[in-house]
């Protein structure tokens, strides 16, 4: 998985949540869209966690 450091992972994981909040609950597509953007940087925030504790 591809993470800067945790500053950035943690910048980009409160804009993602930001804008994938705004998903519409009762677009199936929508909140396909956001459920993998959301996994998508959440694996990117463990990523960077661990890096930053030497895992």
């Amino acid at each position: 998985m591809w993470s800067r450091d945790l500053a950035h992972a943690r910048k980009r994981a409160r804009a993602t949540l930001t804008e994938k909040g705004q998903a519409n609950l009762h677009d199936r597509d929508e909140m396909i869209r956001a459920a993998y953007g959301l996994a998508h940087v959440l694996a990117g925030l463990l990523d960077a966690l661990d890096k930053e504790t030497g895992r």
